[in-house]
């Protein structure tokens, strides 16, 4: 799935997760760049590669359609760009429908044998995809993303042990054992502590390109990176995670808190080019660093004896910088999950109810809860 792609195909030698590849890359048969013409088959060519005999069950399951299958609405392909082209999705199950068990009674295939086909014509797509022209691959490695994706494979290495396996071969979905994932949560969180980390000055770098970038860390760099370093310690990786993220938490705090309105800065002052110091105020393709930082203080707190942790006062400031905006759940989707967990973990007696507001921020989150129960109606 999309972890094995990372791993695969998105990872820096040394364990850094690279930016992004490109969504455009050369067809080969026009010779011009084209969106996702490294991914996309026309079923001729799936048949050509797979042999008419075993295409009979893949192509019913991936549906795979002489015309292509990207017209399923007027959203599908509003460009017009994958006309006669075939995205490989798995639109039925094995078994279950009336067009896939004719198929596999055609081609004479038991369940666990039809199975076991579709895992090595997966691989032999893969192998002759192998061959195409790849995308371009931004190879920058960024500090935030980074966090967010040792967040990600830390939290898989905890939840994918409850999951059923999928039947072998799987291939690409290649069901690696959940400790996979933990190792590489672990190497992606040594590669920026090796990489962008400078423990004499106790600051992040913002990014890394063959090597360490001259620009010092942003404050999601150090939101984020806090939440997957937390993130990685609850699944086992070690407490130096968990002492590493409370360094972290304090530089934060020294270089971007906003002690007179509360909450994060993006930039530090430090750089002179700066002549505005920003703070972002709602969570939007990536959620802003106040939000992240509240709930990672929040978990501190719940994590260290009382007086080891940073301040509550920190995450109470967070959560109510932007008391009105916090009304809108879809604004600021991540902060409300932040109020949730002091909800839970603060304010909840044992019984399940709530205690009287007692800190500047409970009325806040109040109001959050009853617009929360408000939408549920």
């Amino acid at each position: 799935g999309v972890l094995d792609y990372m791993r695969r195909d998105m990872t820096h030698p040394e364990g850094g997760l690279y930016s992004a590849e490109d969504a455009d890359s050369l067809d080969t048969a026009t010779g011009k760049k084209t969106e996702g013409a490294f991914y996309v088959w026309a079923a001729d060519e799936v048949r050509q590669v797979l042999g008419e005999e075993r295409a009979v069950v893949f192509v019913e399951v991936y549906g795979v359609q002489p015309g292509g299958n990207c017209n399923l609405s007027a959203r599908s392909d509003p460009h017009q760009e994958f006309t006669g082209k075939n995205v490989l999705m798995q639109f039925k199950q094995l078994g279950e429908a009336t067009a896939v068990q004719q198929a596999e009674l055609q081609a004479g295939l038991p369940l666990a044998r039809a199975q076991q086909l579709l895992g090595e014509c997966r691989q032999q797509l893969f192998d002759k995809r192998a061959s195409r022209p790849r995308p371009s691959l931004d190879d920058k490695v960024v500090t935030a993303w980074n966090g967010q994706a040792i967040s990600a494979y830390a939290l898989a290495s905890r939840i994918l042990p409850a999951e059923q396996q999928p039947p072998p071969p799987c291939f690409p979905v290649e069901g690696c054992p959940p400790g996979t994932y933990l190792q590489a949560a672990v190497a992606a969180a040594s590669f920026v502590k090796a990489q962008l980390w400078d423990e004499g000055s106790q600051r992040l770098r913002r990014a890394f390109c063959k090597a360490p970038s001259a620009v010092e860390g942003f404050s999601d760099d150090y939101a984020l990176l806090i939440a997957g370093l937390l993130d990685l310690y609850e699944a086992g990786g070690g407490l130096g995670w968990l002492s590493w993220a409370l360094q972290l938490q304090d530089t934060l705090d020294s270089l971007f808190w906003d002690s007179s309105s509360g909450g994060y800065f993006q930039s530090s002052g430090a750089d002179p080019s700066i002549k505005l110091r920003l703070k972002e105020d709602y969570d939007g393709a990536e959620p802003a660093p106040s939000s992240i930082a509240a709930g990672n203080l929040l978990r501190l707190a719940a994590l260290l004896p009382q007086g080891a942790s940073p301040s509550s006062s920190s995450s109470s400031s967070s959560l109510a910088v932007e008391d009105d905006r916090l009304m809108d759940p879809r604004v600021y989707a991540t902060v409300v999950r932040g109020v949730l967990d002091y909800m839970r973990r603060d304010m909840t007696h044992p019984d399940g109810g709530l205690y009287s507001a007692e800190v500047s921020c409970n009325a806040t989150v109040l109001k959050v809860a009853l617009f929360l129960c408000a939408l549920g109606r």
